[in-house]
């Protein structure tokens, strides 16, 4: 199981790679200013041709007839060094390489073409290169990080991890290339470092903690990492590891070490209120509410206050219907409307929460103008307690004056429910035919199809 989940992130790990591999190649190729020419254009074509007829040979002199007319030819060069590396042809490559970078004045560009060709030669022209790129007063990170990638790609590991110490303390830039090191590390199994590397990087880049906590996670697949993955994130500083760390813990199923590892932690109100949204779809009610008692105590942000409260009332909700955030299917527009009943089941130990609930969208449909809660709200009178004619003029309010397409949508499917639980089959046909007239979206024109469907079943 082990092998095959390190299989597994070494293929994610390896496509990431490749594909930075290919933007470098693409970044060199777009910064020439060169056009081709119609001339240039048909010689190449041809040789290619030939290449691809596995037609070796005479592919090779016809890009070296192109290169003696036009040696600085990037597009000539590229694909007769790669034909040189394949057949191992050290001095050939070694040859066109010399020209090609004399021919472009030995500018940047040509020696990042030139590099992987000197590097897998042993050519020490390699060294002059980066020292080159290294030793200008302002270095180019960009070309810097080419190189790089061409000596992780190449088995230079070591090295290239030397040269990534000594621009980070040139420049005092010290989390460059850390994301980078981080997903090679992973790739060679090193996970110890490949940690401190994307911690590295989100101590300078705390708003990538998403990327950074979904690269850690991938980690964690497998159990092997987690106690390594557990210590690293508990002894960094960074209040986005312990934010990390609470998500790992979720993803083990430890939901109270979830919340301990935040609980003292300031100014992440965001993510407290988050750790409930997720508790509530596990159906971890209590301890979503103990989160959301101390969030409306404590925090000083009314928006985090509005939202805790919004989600109190989902809780007492949610309690009280015995469902949690997985509704069933059979709620669904396009599943079956056609037997299922709108009434959930209430339980009777709850009916005071029932009442806080009700109260909490009160509340926030007088504050706030919320169509959200007043839509909440009217569930609860039609689907709980049963007040028909009160949840119909929330509904009637929520189509006739608010803009939200989505709860246009589910008010009207519900007072079209309503009349039929009504037994008024009439009013119900009436409202399906004016709103279809009305009503130009085509997903909201089948949902009424389907209405006429229940009502004639």
């Amino acid at each position: 199981m082990i092998n095959k989940n390190i299989k597994y992130l070494k293929y994610i790990l390896i496509i990431i790679v490749m594909y930075s591999n290919i933007y470098t190649q693409n970044s060199i190729s777009n910064k020439r200013n060169n056009k081709i020419t119609k001339k240039q254009k048909d010689s190449l074509n041809q040789a290619k041709s030939l290449e691809s007829s596995n037609l070796i040979e005479e592919a090779i002199n016809a890009y070296l007839n192109i290169l003696e007319n036009y040696p600085n030819l990037k597009e000539a060069y590229r694909p007769l060094k790669n034909i040189y590396l394949r057949n191992k042809d050290w001095d050939n490559l070694t040859k066109i390489s010399n020209s090609y970078l004399i021919a472009n004045n030995n500018n940047s560009n040509s020696k990042l073409e030139v590099f992987d060709a000197y590097l897998i030669t042993n050519n020490r022209k390699w060294e002059n290169i980066i020292n080159d790129f290294y030793n200008k007063e302002n270095i180019n990170l960009s070309n810097m990080k080419k190189i790089l990638s061409i000596l992780f790609a190449n088995n230079k590991k070591d090295i290239a991890i030397d040269w990534v110490k000594k621009i980070r303390n040139k420049t005092k830039k010290y989390n460059f290339y850390a994301l980078e090191m981080g997903m090679y590390l992973s790739l060679e199994l090193d996970f110890n470092n490949a940690i401190d590397e994307y911690l590295l990087y989100l101590q300078y880049s705390p708003k990538s903690i998403t990327m950074i906590s979904q690269r850690i996670m991938l980690l964690a697949d497998y159990e092997s990492t987690i106690s390594l993955i557990k210590n690293k994130l508990n002894q960094s500083n960074l209040k986005e590891s312990k934010i990390i760390l609470s998500k790992l813990e979720f993803k083990l199923k430890q939901y109270q070490n979830s919340y301990n590892v935040l609980d003292d932690i300031k100014n992440i109100d965001t993510y407290k209120l988050n750790l409930t949204e997720d508790l509530i779809k596990v159906k971890e009610f209590d301890l979503a509410q103990v989160i959301i008692d101390k969030l409306m105590k404590s925090s000083k942000d009314k928006k985090i206050i509005n939202k805790a409260v919004y989600q109190l009332a989902k809780i007492y909700e949610l309690k009280v219907t015995n469902q949690g955030e997985s509704f069933p299917i059979t709620n669904n527009v396009y599943n079956n409307q056609l037997l299922s009943s709108p009434f959930k089941e209430l339980n009777n130990n709850y009916s005071t929460l029932l009442f806080k609930a009700i109260s909490i969208y009160d509340s926030l449909i007088t504050y706030k103008q919320d169509y959200k809660s007043s839509f909440k709200l009217a569930e609860i009178k039609y689907k709980v307690q049963g007040d028909l004619d009160g949840a119909a003029l929330i509904y009637e309010n929520i189509y006739n004056n608010y803009s939200s397409h989505e709860y246009k949508q589910k008010s009207l499917d519900a007072i079209i429910n309503l009349n039929l639980s009504k037994g008024d089959i009439e009013t119900a046909i009436n409202k399906i035919n004016s709103s279809y007239k009305n009503n130009k979206d085509e997903q909201s024109r089948q949902m009424l199809n389907i209405k006429k469907l229940q009502v004639y079943f």
